[in-house]
């Protein structure tokens, strides 16, 4: 969310700026479970790190409209590799109330990626390759509601989050050829089936650091629904 890190700055210098910027987001935890849950319906893991490049145009000091372009890397419970795919987002940051060094912000994004798996790794350890056209999407809506302090050229802010997680494969069947088991053996499922995460409702907490008016560094942190961490730099022009 980084509610507030440019909004609270002191300095007001036109109408219209541009800032851009790079982001480190690693999501270190995020419970998942099946869309539609049944009897044996088993529960998962995802764990995911994002680099990318931000650019922002602020309104007003009130409003920032801003995309995410970078590249994405999911893990399921360290049991699969899926190298590093495109990821975008877009989103808008906006200062509902400012009142002296305080501000209340509204900020809501969407993100997405598709990922595409190269093999698994049994629980004998051994490495089952994916032969069928299989991938992912993961799609993302958070919007979070916080509340900043500026003491000077530092910011810290705290916030609630609600966030709407969903994976889905592009088909139900996996074909994995395993040659740990000898030349020709293979394996097919046809249930694979959509993930939604467990929780919604989570916390958010960050500081930002502002240099010369014109350069920020931002740490965030969020808990609860997941566990992650970013950090993101941007210059204003």
């Amino acid at each position: 969310p980084e509610m507030d890190r440019e909004s609270a700055a002191p300095q007001r210098r036109g109408n219209i700026e541009l800032r851009t910027g790079y982001l480190v987001d690693y999501l270190y935890k995020l419970p998942m479970r099946e869309e539609f849950v049944t009897k044996d319906s088993d529960d998962t893991e995802l764990a995911m790190n994002t680099y990318a490049a931000i650019i922002t145009m602020n309104l007003c000091q009130r409003l920032d409209l801003y995309t995410i372009l970078g590249s994405s890397k999911m893990q399921e419970e360290e049991i699969g590799f899926i190298p590093r795919r495109f990821s975008w987002s877009l989103g808008a940051k906006a200062v509902l109330l400012q009142w002296g060094c305080c501000c209340f912000s509204v900020d809501s994004k969407y993100y997405a990626t598709k990922q595409k798996p190269s093999y698994y790794v049994l629980e004998e350890g051994h490495p089952a390759f994916v032969l069928s056209n299989l991938d992912f999407t993961y799609q993302e809506f958070q919007i979070a509601l916080g509340f900043g302090y500026r003491f000077s050229s530092f910011t810290t802010y705290w916030g609630a989050t609600y966030t709407d997680v969903k994976l889905e494969p592009n088909t139900n069947f996996i074909l994995l050829e395993i040659p740990a088991f000898g030349e020709g053996a293979i394996y097919s499922d046809d249930n694979l089936k959509s993930n939604v995460n467990q929780y919604r409702f989570g916390i958010v907490w960050g500081f930002s650091l502002l240099a010369c008016g014109k350069m920020s560094l931002n740490i965030e942190s969020r808990h609860l629904d997941q566990n992650a961490v970013n950090v993101s730099s941007m210059i204003q022009y």
